[in-house]
Order: structure tokens, then C-alpha cells, then sequence
């Protein structure tokens, strides 16, 4: 977007060109520098954008190829804070290509390994301010990437422990300016201490007139600069104002404009605006 014109600039597949743009369904963006876009698409591999050529290069999974990415369908890209590139993937595990090795490195679940990742299917990955890995999946929980690089610690659901994951299915990680670690999951937004190896949960509560009434959370945004104790939360029902001190939330639906309900992401502006995506395009909200 366009700030200063006041307009979109549109990146999509268009058949009577010769660009290589193959797809229109993009899952996640990077940005590797001021001029280099990649783009995650959904079947059609990673694709890596010029601005200033205006030229997309495909980089595709190859079958006896251990250096391209292990599958096509890309949930998930992050750059960690050494610019190195992870790329989560729906089936095919979570890939990591080293900047400075200018190598790919794969990790996959193994059944047989419970040091191993514990799905294939990679939602999010994150890093946190003591550069910790984490990565969160479809059905196999949370994980952490121990320092090594090679195995990962899991934090899963256990039916008879209240302290653990809310769900195994995780939607997005976040850590607010006071560290502590939020999880968005298919049961609730979930708080993790990660001395005691312990979760709180925020989930429904039915007598309330302020209760998360969706509990899949897709999105989490701190007030930034430290206005307040808000957090805001993106769910299937709704953006959620949520008072990290009281507990007590408050909901915003297309009652208050929204054009849906559904809260994909959530990104604050340096004007204190936040910007929404849904599953009716783009908006921004006026706190």
C-alpha cells in the first residue's frame, strides 16, 4: 500500500503475462530487504519478488532435492533476528534456510523420535526477546527449538492437567513488553510461564457478558509504547480488547464496523492505528 497515494499497488497471478506468478493464494509475506518480497503460496511453492524489476523467481519442492523446500503449501514465513528465513510448511515440516551458511536445513516429525518436531503441518513460528525458537503446529502443540538447533522440547494438551496447552492446534505466539507468552489456540488464549512450564487459560465463561465467545484466537496485538494493559485479540467472532490486568474483555463485530467477524492478523501502526485483515479485506481500527 501506498501511503502517501492513497492506493493499493495489486501483485497477482495474471494469464496473458510472462511474469511466473503462477498463484493468487498467499499465505504469508517477508520482507528480505527494502526492494525483495517473499511470498508463501498455497501449492505453488515460495516466490520471490523484485520490486524494482517487477520479476517473481519460484523456488519449488524437488523430490531428490534435500536443498529445496520440502513442500509446496507454505502456512508460514519468519525472519529471526539473524535474518535467517524459516518457512513453515502443511505436511512437510518446517524448513530453516541459513543466510550465512547459505544453507537448508529440514526438520520433520519422527514417531519414533519424541525429540523430533511434533507435526509436519507448521502454523507459526516465532522468536522471542532470549532468541528461543518456537513453533507452533496443527495437531501437535507447541515447540520449542532447544539451542542446538536439533531437537525440539513439546508442550501439549493433557486431558487430566489444567496447567497444560489448551489445545494442540495453535494459531499464533506472541510475547508482550513484560515477557510474558501468549498463545492463540483452537481452545483460547492461553499464557504461558515458562519458569513452571505452566499455562493459564482464558476460555469461555458463559455467565459473563464480556466471555470469549469464539475460542479459536488467530492474532495478538499489544498497545504499543506502553499506552495501556490492552492486548488485542483476533478471533472467529470477533476482535477481542482484552485488559491483561482485570481479565475482562471487550468485543467488536461487524455491529461496530468491522466487515467480518473472522480476525485473521492484527498490526499496529506508528500512529496507534491497527490495521485487520478478515475474511472481507482489509481495515483499520481507531482504538
Amino acid at each position: 500500500m501506498d501511503f502517501k497515494a492513497k492506493r493499493f499497488d495489486h501483485i497477482q497471478k495474471n494469464i496473458s503475462s510472462s511474469s511466473k506468478l503462477a498463484e493468487n493464494n498467499f499465505q504469508s509475506v517477508v520482507e528480505l530487504d527494502s526492494n525483495r518480497m517473499l511470498i508463501g503460496t498455497w501449492g505453488d511453492g515460495l516466490i520471490l519478488y523484485d520490486r524494482n524489476r517487477k520479476t517473481f523467481t519460484n523456488y519449488h519442492y524437488k523430490q531428490n532435492d534435500p536443498n529445496s523446500i520440502s513442500n509446496n503449501f507454505i502456512r508460514t514465513i519468519y525472519k529471526d533476528q539473524n535474518k535467517n528465513i524459516w518457512i513453515g510448511t502443511y505436511g512437510g515440516g518446517l524448513n530453516k534456510f541459513d543466510i550465512k551458511r547459505k544453507k537448508l536445513i529440514r526438520y520433520f516429525y519422527d514417531s519414533r523420535n519424541p525429540n523430533s518436531i511434533s507435526s509436519n503441518s507448521i502454523v507459526t513460528v516465532y522468536q522471542d526477546s532470549r532468541n528461543i525458537m518456537w513453533i507452533g503446529t496443527e495437531g501437535g502443540g507447541l515447540n520449542k527449538l532447544n539451542p542446538d538447533n536439533k531437537t525440539f522440547t513439546r508442550y501439549q494438551h493433557q486431558a487430566n492437567n489444567n496447567k497444560s496447552l489448551s489445545s494442540n492446534d495453535i494459531y499464533c505466539i506472541y510475547e508482550d513488553e513484560h515477557n510474558g507468552f501468549w498463545v492463540g489456540t483452537a481452545s483460547g488464549l492461553d499464557r504461558f510461564d515458562v519458569t513452571f512450564n505452566e499455562f493459564d487459560h482464558y476460555l469461555q465463561e458463559p455467565n459473563s457478558i464480556n466471555f470469549l465467545s469464539n475460542n479459536y484466537v488467530y492474532s495478538i496485538q499489544v498497545a504499543q509504547n506502553g499506552r495501556d494493559s490492552s492486548m488485542w485479540v483476533g478471533t472467529a467472532s470477533g476482535l477481542y480488547r482484552f485488559d491483561r490486568k482485570s481479565g475482562d474483555y471487550k468485543r467488536y463485530t461487524e455491529e461496530n464496523g468491522l466487515p467480518n467477524r473472522v480476525i485473521c492478523g492484527i498490526l499496529e501502526d506508528n500512529n496507534g492505528f491497527l490495521w485487520l485483515s478478515t475474511n472481507r479485506g482489509l481495515s483499520r481500527f481507531v482504538p
